[in-house]
């Protein structure tokens, strides 16, 4: 099995779209970073106000760290994340206003092009062995604090690193077993 581990070293530090703030991105797909087919992101987010415009895509927002956040979006849909884990589900061209619960919070972001692909989110919060369900396309695996274990479906053992990113293309459905947590676990398969 092929796959490559990036190191936080290697994220890479921008400036949000609306200039409020800063995102360290993980990684992107894609032919360019400006017109990136997805992206996996984390923010801190200090002060409540309005998200980025990122129109045509897709986003899923994860609570990492902090006492929570709501975003209520132009759409009339209403998300509100109080505890870690807590995930919402939006068009990233809503104007979405994001208010802070009770001070400082950490969030991971992913994102990805409608009418091109489309992104699966498990999340692990566990130190025993959790299978995962693998489809065709890309696999990433981000350990959040400490080192874990990733057994393949071809039984290829790897320990990532806490604060790591695991990244491999799978070429056929499977179960993979991972042990330790908590991981954020995302899956982008492609339109045909």
């Amino acid at each position: 099995m092929q796959f490559n581990i990036i190191s936080p070293d290697q994220y890479r530090t921008v400036a949000w779209k609306n200039g409020k703030g800063r995102t360290q991105e993980l990684l992107f797909g894609g032919s360019s970073e400006d017109s990136f087919d997805w992206r996996l992101s984390m923010a801190p987010v200090n002060s409540s106000g309005e998200f980025s415009d990122f129109k045509h895509y897709d986003r899923t927002l994860i609570l990492i760290n902090g006492n929570g956040l709501t975003l209520d979006h132009d759409s009339g849909q209403r998300d509100s994340l109080s505890q870690r884990f807590d995930l919402a589900h939006f068009d990233g061209g809503w104007l979405t206003k994001a208010t802070l619960h009770d001070g400082d919070i950490l969030d991971f972001n992913v994102m990805t092009r409608q009418h091109k692909c489309y992104s699966k989110v498990t999340l692990l919060d566990d130190s025993n062995s959790q299978t995962l369900s693998v489809s065709t396309g890309t696999l990433l695996i981000y350990s959040v604090e400490s080192a874990i274990s990733i057994l393949s479906s071809d039984s290829s053992a790897i320990t990532l690193p806490a604060m790591h990113l695991f990244q491999t293309e799978s070429a056929k459905p499977g179960q993979w077993v991972i042990t330790g947590g908590p991981v954020v676990c995302v899956q982008i398969s492609y339109l045909a």
